[in-house]
């Protein structure tokens, strides 16, 4: 299971390293509170080809890619 903490303390290495044996375990994300996200998307261009999976950002709201299908925009 991958930790990322607040003091960022899993460096760029230790992912390439894990990716690089094949070991995918999840990703958990500290707890968000009320000065900041556990995650945050910034708006960009969406991808050309999506696949499955993908999760992006733009103007017009949040996508995701799932079976597919592209799913968005998902708005308030």
């Amino acid at each position: 299971m991958y930790n990322i903490r607040d003091d960022k303390t899993l460096s760029q290495q230790s992912f390439s390293f894990l990716n690089l044996i094949g070991h995918t375990p999840p990703l958990v994300l500290p707890a968000g509170n009320t000065t900041k996200a556990s995650l945050n998307i910034p708006h960009g261009a969406a991808p050309t080809s999506p696949v499955n999976g993908d999760i992006w950002t733009t103007t017009a709201g949040l996508f995701v890619r799932v079976n597919g299908v592209t799913i968005g925009p998902l708005i308030a």
